[in-house]
């Protein structure tokens, strides 16, 4: 499951690469590509909040990985966003951005920040609570770089430049 969840990840990362390239290069007009991403947008996002709540529940629930402090923390800002896409997808609301765009950027801002705090580039004042670990703990690294909270901060992302480009339409 984990290497399935990595590649997923390096799938999105390169995503996010195209997108940030188009989007740079079509900063001033609005491109026939961009409108057919706009239109699937709220789907796409909708079934990255889902696969990563339900990747955080595999390795909760199945693995045994206790979830951190920080780890909560991006599960609060990653479950409501399967509700909320969900919800205006069956109803067709037009303008959910206002609702994920926050969200999805704190979700970008807190794993970024987990990230680094597991590498060691920052320090981490998260330690062991109750029965949970301490942030810094490494439970997967695949491909050399790949963790759990790097996993989540490539979902936000992707969600976050998604809605970024939805939101115009």
């Amino acid at each position: 499951m984990t290497e399935f969840l990595s590649v997923l990840t390096i799938i999105a990362q390169v995503q996010i690469i195209i997108l940030l390239v188009l989007m740079y290069l079509n900063r001033k007009k609005k491109s026939n590509f961009f409108k057919k991403i706009v239109k699937f947008a709220d789907i796409y996002t909708f079934i990255i909040a889902l696969v990563s709540m339900l990747g955080s529940l595999y390795y909760s629930e199945i693995a045994g990985f206790e979830p951190c402090k920080y780890c909560w923390y991006q599960r609060i800002l990653m479950y409501p966003l399967v509700v909320i896409l969900f919800v205006s997808l069956k109803n067709r609301y037009k303008d959910v951005s206002k609702y994920v765009l926050p969200l999805s950027g704190m979700g970008v801002l807190l794993a970024g920040f987990h990230y680094l705090t597991q590498l060691g580039l920052l320090p981490s004042s998260c330690v062991a609570v109750g029965y949970s670990v301490g942030c810094a703990k490494v439970f997967v690294m695949t491909f050399g770089y790949i963790t759990i909270p790097l996993m989540s901060f490539t979902a936000f992302l992707l969600i976050f430049l998604l809605q970024l480009l939805s939101r115009n339409r």
